[in-house]
């Protein structure tokens, strides 16, 4: 028997809401042992690398899961099986390629004038080049395990292999320095790709190494035209990296510690009703059915946004003292404090738009819709790039941080627009709508919070005071929120009636 999607979103954020405790914690971790530091640096530099030679895997398990989800379990062994072993072959490669042309491929993203942290990620690039095996394979399984109605392993495979990081940096930090933190990401990931490999075995998904490396048209078709998307976003991270260096050591880490509280919500919230809503809109684009899946967007945005608008107003006037609270303490100076505040203030103004870019990114995926995707992809990557060049340009860290947030309206707009062929001009108005609906719901009474409840500097003073105030703040948005949300609502039942 099929779950409701609110009966599956609140199980799937139990599990995503343990992973967030875990992965605050590793962030913390991080921050007293590094702060802002060049090795601090290196380290996500050198995940980006990962991220940037293995961009093929991403479009890869989009291309699979629509046709695996089709299958019958033999079928779809034996295609599995072909498409794996051959992006095995392409991940070695990559790996390969990581580990002896560092050299080469750590200026890319240092500026020059930054030396010291320039030597750094070379050296690092040695260590983390099996993650470019691991992290791939971890994600594709996590993807295709969809396919097959068992969304709730992802959220227990990241409790796993963050657990495993925390570990890692507890036992070993302050000895061996970021070489901890990859070590703990090596062994998470091997953990947690031989939990998949055996909850992929339970559910009939057999993999044979003896079958030849191949796949069909479709996949080449669907995965050949997000190949191109996501080769240009890499691109854009590269370009992002670079410019983020031209301002100074701390800068990555800085951003790196913004984004990581800014995609809480986004995993416990966001990606877990993704996952949830995915198999719904993969049977929705076999059926051919668009006033399905426009429900299903609705049904989506209606249970996200009214959390959403109120996480983003908060922590975007409380990005000091939230920031405060989690990480000064340890290596975490002030000038940390200003660049993760700052950083976290900007980034988190994107997370509506991410909603809205994940949801309509698996229904496009599940449609197979392959130059829609293409096309919005393409147009999301050029706006956040001409952000970036504006950044360069003005020496303003402020509009360099802003890239996110231009990013990602820019998919979701263009995501809607390409809604049209995907689901027919009937359906895509009505997700447009929905869009439109639930954004103003959420809009208005963030704005009233950001009226009432706007505050000055701050100050700096024990963690326990700040705690204090903090929560106090918290009531007192949440009430200005609720009541205009519910003010709202009551509203619209009126005109409905």
């Amino acid at each position: 028997m099929k779950r409701p999607l609110k009966t599956l979103f609140s199980q799937l954020a139990g599990l995503s809401s343990i992973g967030f405790l875990l992965a605050l914690a590793s962030q913390m971790l991080l921050s007293y042992y590094f702060g802002t530091s060049a090795d601090l640096d290196a380290y996500w530099l050198g995940l980006a690398v990962v991220q940037v030679v293995t961009f093929y895997i991403g479009p890869a398990r989009e291309a699979l899961v629509p046709e695996l989800a089709r299958r019958a379990p033999h079928d779809a062994s034996a295609y599995f099986s072909g498409a794996l072993n051959l992006l095995l072959l392409g991940l070695a490669a990559s790996a390969i390629v990581m580990a002896t042309m560092r050299g080469f491929i750590a200026p890319w993203l240092v500026d020059s004038r930054q030396p010291e942290l320039l030597a750094k990620v070379a050296t690092l690039l040695l260590v983390m080049a099996p993650l470019a095996l691991l992290i791939p394979l971890t994600e594709l399984f996590n993807n295709v395990l969809v396919a097959f109605d068992r969304v709730l392993v992802q959220g227990a495979v990241r409790v796993l292999s963050t657990s495993v990081l925390i570990v890692a940096l507890l036992l070993a930090a302050g000895r061996a320095g970021i070489e901890a933190a990859v070590a703990g990401l090596l062994a998470g990931n091997v953990l947690a790709l031989a939990v998949l490999w055996r909850v992929s075995s339970g559910v009939g998904l057999r993999f044979d190494a003896g079958v030849r490396p191949s796949a069909d048209a479709v996949f080449f078709k669907v995965g050949g035209a997000l190949l191109l998307a996501f080769g240009v976003s890499q691109l854009y991270v590269v370009f992002e990296r670079n410019t983020f260096t031209t301002f100074g050591e701390g800068v990555v880490s800085a951003y790196q510690y913004g984004a990581a509280l800014s995609q809480v919500p986004q995993m416990v919230l966001v990606g877990t009703l993704g996952t949830a809503m995915w198999p719904r809109a993969l049977e929705a684009a076999r059926n051919r059915d668009g006033a399905a899946t426009s429900a299903l967007v609705g049904e989506s945005l209606a249970l996200l946004m009214p959390f959403l608008g109120f996480i983003t107003v908060f922590t975007h006037l409380h990005a000091e003292p939230l920031v405060y609270l989690l990480f000064f303490r340890g290596a975490f100076d002030e000038r940390s404090l200003e660049l993760t505040s700052l950083a976290l203030s900007i980034y988190v103004l994107g997370l509506p738009f991410v909603a809205v870019s994940t949801i309509l990114g698996r229904v496009l995926v599940s449609c197979q819709a392959a130059r829609q995707l293409a096309i919005t992809g393409l147009g999301s990557s050029a706006a956040g790039c001409a952000i970036l060049v504006a950044a360069r340009a003005s020496g303003s860290l402020v509009i360099a941080f802003a890239h996110l947030p231009a990013n990602v309206l820019a998919w979701s707009a263009l995501g809607a627009w390409a809604l049209r062929s995907a689901i027919g001009q009937g359906a895509s108005r009505a997700v447009s709508a929905s869009i439109l609906r639930t954004f103003a719901m959420a809009a208005v009474p963030a704005l009233a919070v950001y009226a009432v409840c706007g505050r000055g500097g701050f100050v700096a003073r024990g963690h326990w005071e700040v705690a204090l105030q903090l929560a106090l703040d918290l009531v007192l948005c949440a009430l200005v929120y609720g009541a205009a949300f519910f003010a709202l609502r009551l509203a619209a039942r009126v005109r409905g009636a």
